[in-house]
C-alpha cells in the first residue's frame, strides 16, 4: 500500500483553484470583472442581455454557494512580496537596510509560526459544475459546466486548462458518469474550445437564441466517463460501446 498524493488536488501549471467566497471582494470581482463586461456576459449566459444589478448577482451566489457540486475562484497563484529594488554597486542607507533587515525577520518569523500561509492568490474567472438533473434523477450522475474568465486574462489559455483540470476533478474525485456544457452560436471560439477539449456535439435547439436581428442555435456538448479515459490513456476507445438506436 502507497500513500496518496493530494498536493496538486486543487492545482494546475499554472493556476490554482479556491472555494468562492461570499464576501465583498468576490462579489466585486464577479460582477465587474466577469459579469460586467458585456464580451463575457454575452457568451456566458442565456438570458436577456442586461447589466445584473445587485439582487442579480446575489441570487447567483446564493445559488453557487447552495447549489451547484463545485463552485471556485479561477486564480493565478500569488507572489511573494519582492525585496525593494536595490543594486549591487550602490551602498544601503541606513533607513533602506533597516527596512530590509526587518522585513527579512517578518519573512522568517512567518514561515516559522505560519508555514501554511501562502501569498494570496489572484482571481481571473469563475468555474461551475452543477447537477444536471432533477434530484430524483441524482443517480445519472450527470453534471454541467460554467466558466467566465475576465477579460485581462482571455486568450491565453486560461479556460481550456480549467475544463481540463475540471473534467479531471468530475471523474477521479466526484465520480460523474457524464459531463455536459452548452455554447451559444455566436460563439465559435468556445464551440472549438470544447471540443479541442474533448467534447462530443450532442445535440442543439435550432434558432434558440436572439441578437441584433439573428436567430443562433444554443449547442449541447458531452463528454462521457469513458471518452475522458480513453483521453488520459487510461482505456483505448476500441473497448467503447455504442447503445444508440
Amino acid at each position: 500500500m502507497t500513500d496518496v498524493d493530494f498536493t496538486s488536488l486543487f492545482k494546475t501549471e499554472r493556476l490554482v483553484f479556491r472555494a468562492i467566497a461570499d464576501d465583498a471582494a468576490d462579489r466585486e470581482f464577479i460582477a465587474d470583472g466577469v459579469l460586467g463586461d458585456p464580451q463575457s456576459l454575452g457568451t456566458g449566459i442565456e438570458q436577456l442581455l442586461r447589466p445584473l444589478n445587485k439582487m442579480a448577482i446575489d441570487e447567483l451566489l446564493s445559488l453557487v454557494v447552495s447549489k451547484v457540486l463545485l463552485g471556485v475562484m479561477i486564480c493565478l497563484p500569488g507572489e511573494e512580496e519582492e525585496d525593494e529594488d536595490v543594486k549591487d554597486d550602490e551602498p544601503l542607507s541606513d533607513e533602506t537596510a533597516s527596512k530590509l533587515a526587518e522585513k527579512k525577520r517578518e519573512k522568517e518569523k512567518r514561515m516559522k509560526t505560519q508555514p501554511w500561509k501562502k501569498p494570496k492568490p489572484i482571481p481571473i474567472g469563475l468555474l461551475l459544475v452543477g447537477f444536471n438533473n432533477a434530484p430524483w434523477e441524482a443517480h445519472i450522475r450527470d453534471v454541467t459546466f460554467s466558466i467566465g474568465i475576465a477579460v485581462p486574462w482571455q486568450n491565453k489559455g486560461y479556460g481550456f486548462e480549467s475544463l481540463n483540470w475540471a473534467l479531471d476533478w468530475t471523474f477521479r474525485v466526484a465520480n460523474m458518469h457524464r459531463a455536459s456544457i452548452e455554447v451559444l452560436g455566436w460563439n465559435p471560439r468556445g464551440y472549438h474550445l470544447y471540443k479541442k477539449l474533448g467534447f462530443v456535439e450532442e445535440g442543439r435547439m435550432r434558432k434558440k437564441m436572439y441578437y441584433n436581428l439573428q436567430w443562433y442555435d444554443r449547442i449541447q456538448l458531452g463528454m462521457l466517463r469513458e471518452e475522458w479515459e480513453v483521453l488520459r490513456g487510461l482505456r483505448t476507445s476500441e473497448s467503447l460501446t455504442d447503445n444508440s438506436l
